[in-house]
């Protein structure tokens, strides 16, 4: 917070907590340790964001593509739950209807 300027404190602070959280996490921070910083850590972590230079923010883009990605992964994993689940149902009948 020290790094910026008068102005800029001012205005942070008139921020809400809960959109100054909403702001981190659509940056890119982790929800869970946006949601457990107090009120000053929330306000630093926003300077801190604020004051980097723009090519190392995270865009809009970046963040919907990881996103997928994300949500492609755990629909790949939960398949591969649901096919070994199939796999033991088989092997459990084979085994029945062997003996």
């Amino acid at each position: 917070m020290d790094k910026l300027t008068p102005e800029q404190q001012a205005e942070f602070k008139k921020v809400s907590s809960e959109r100054i959280r909403a702001k981190l996490v659509k940056a890119g921070y982790d929800e869970e340790a946006v949601f457990s910083f107090d009120r000053q850590m929330l306000l630093e972590t926003l300077a801190e964001y604020t004051l980097r230079p723009a090519e190392t923010k995270v865009s809009e883009a970046e963040i919907r593509q990881r996103e997928f990605e994300m949500k492609e992964r755990e629909l790949k994993l939960r398949e591969a739950e649901l096919a070994a689940q199939k796999n033991i149902g088989k092997l459990k009948s084979n085994s029945v209807t062997t003996k």
